[in-house]
């Protein structure tokens, strides 16, 4: 008597071979002025899946799904010893490659997961002419995402789809539909949904990407862990939400703070202003608000005036001026009587 599967086994079952046949499709296509996997030392790259990204996280039941820009360049796979790393070779990637090392570094510290243990994949499946720098016209990310990408974000119905880089989140934009942003910062303030998944744009891990610091990149990644998984994070979102942190969308506490930032910074050139006229000003207002309180005591010493006397310093000087001029007045009468006598 034959057993037959449980509604969740059947479930893996159809992913798998929707799975397969999108990579089926990849292997059947040619895009003008790129290569294919298979073009390299005699199909060693070749795999059953739509990049081979995915041999190191294969999991299509992860509730996370990641997607990278391309997978290779023709100068890499060209190389006589590309075949050479049997790591490389068995989980599609690099660990040594300083993006990968990052990437496994944010999904354990912030999102409490190993690369293993969910589904990665390429945006764009085939293999450009030239180095890893060479850029890929967005129109071509456009096709690939609607053709490869999406197709899998349907499959594999996770809750959060993290794009890494602005070119890939932009691509996934265009084919869905929506005005992608124009800038990083931008693409990564909005987060949107698509089906049953949250797409959410994160900077390039790549070491050539200098586009977001290291605190920027740790409050990116924090906030997303805390607005999709709340209850299961990473050693780092614990820590920061120990100490406190804001929710994902709350707006008015964004509004409230900036203006509050503003208004202290506008007070403290004021102050400035007075105490040292305009020109000091620039000494200071560069720096971080939140230290111009202490900036403004050291210029404070510089010249002259104790911390919390500026009024009576201010007052003395009022003094003196009132009391030279009057000074002057007693001269001047005296002189021109003396002379017109």
């Amino acid at each position: 008597m034959a057993v037959l599967d449980t509604p969740k086994q059947q479930q893996a079952t159809d992913k798998r071979l929707q799975l397969l046949k999108l990579a089926e499709k990849r292997k059947r296509s040619r895009w003008k002025g790129y290569n294919c996997i298979d073009d390299y030392h005699d199909g060693a790259f070749e795999c059953e899946f739509v990049s081979p990204y995915t041999k190191g996280a294969p999991n299509f039941d992860s509730e996370i799904m990641v997607i990278l820009q391309d997978w290779a360049c023709h100068e890499e796979l060209s190389r006589e010893n590309a075949t050479d790393d049997p790591i490389g070779m068995s989980v599609g990637h690099d660990p040594n490659r300083k993006t990968n090392k990052k990437l496994i570094s944010l999904l354990k510290n912030y999102l409490g997961v190993e690369l293993k243990d969910i589904y990665a994949t390429n945006l764009f499946p085939f293999v450009k002419f030239g180095s890893m720098s060479e850029k890929i016209p967005l129109s071509d990310l456009c096709r690939a995402a609607e053709e490869f990408a999406l197709p899998q974000i349907k499959i594999i119905r996770p809750k959060l789809v993290v794009c890494l880089g602005l070119k890939t989140f932009k691509a996934i934009c265009l084919a869905s539909g929506k005005k992608p942003p124009s800038t990083l910062a931008s693409a990564i303030e909005s987060p949107f949904l698509l089906g049953e998944s949250v797409i959410w744009c994160q900077a390039h891990p790549g070491g050539r990407a200098a586009n977001r610091s290291a605190d920027q990149v740790s409050s990116d990644w924090t906030r997303m862990a805390q607005a999709i998984f709340p209850t299961k994070t990473g050693h780092d979102v614990t820590q920061s939400s120990q100490r406190g942190s804001r929710p994902l969308y709350d707006k008015k506490h964004t509004a409230d703070k900036a203006g509050t930032i503003k208004r202290k910074r506008h007070d403290v050139v004021t102050r400035i202003q007075r105490r040292h006229g305009k020109a000091r000003v620039n000494i200071i207002v560069k720096g971080d608000p939140a230290k111009l309180s202490s900036a403004l005591s050291a210029l404070d010493k510089r010249f002259g005036l104790a911390s919390g006397s500026a009024g009576q310093g201010w007052v003395k000087l009022k003094l003196s001026l009132i009391a030279a001029a009057f000074i002057f007045v007693i001269w001047l009468i005296a002189y021109f009587d003396i002379r017109f006598k």
